[in-house]
């Protein structure tokens, strides 16, 4: 198994954000040195790693079709499909807060559309045995992330 950073956003969406009182997460990820970064961005990566793969995402129109990584309007999407891709069966999402988080904003169309998404995904992943899980904390919540997701 490579060590592998999937990077879906693009180096100056890590930059520190005073205003937001944000570490410098690019500083964070250039100094993580993975063997592999994996992109859909990979001209703007290689000038911070060797070792850069191009990643080839897919709109999801609610169709799932294994091998190929999705996207929608946020990157926890396209992770959970690439995780997929390389095989795994259980995926936690981490850190992923899709209570509080603009893009999962209950109650908005940007929001409502993207849980629903996501949702549809996960459902379709649960058909193939693939489990999605909500990290939460310092624990993982032991149901599925459409049972508990943007309550």
């Amino acid at each position: 198994q490579v060590d592998q950073l999937l990077l879906i956003n693009a180096p100056g969406n890590f930059r520190p954000r005073k205003e937001k009182n944000f570490e410098d997460r690019l500083s964070t990820i250039v100094k993580s040195r993975p063997e592999k970064v994996v992109t859909n961005s990979p001209d703007q990566w290689r000038r911070y790693f060797s070792k850069v793969e191009k990643l080839e995402l897919t709109r999801f129109h609610g169709v799932y079709i294994p091998g190929k990584v999705y996207y929608s309007k946020t990157s926890p999407f396209a992770a959970i499909c690439y995780a997929v891709k390389l095989g795994a069966k259980d995926i936690i999402l981490w850190g992923v807060d899709m209570v509080n988080h603009h893009r999962y904003r209950k109650g908005t169309k940007d929001g409502d559309f993207e849980v629903a998404e996501i949702m549809r995904l996960v459902r379709l992943l649960d058909e193939r045995g693939v489990r999605v899980w909500r990290g939460n904390n310092d624990s993982v919540l032991n149901i599925p992330v459409w049972k508990n997701s943007a309550q």
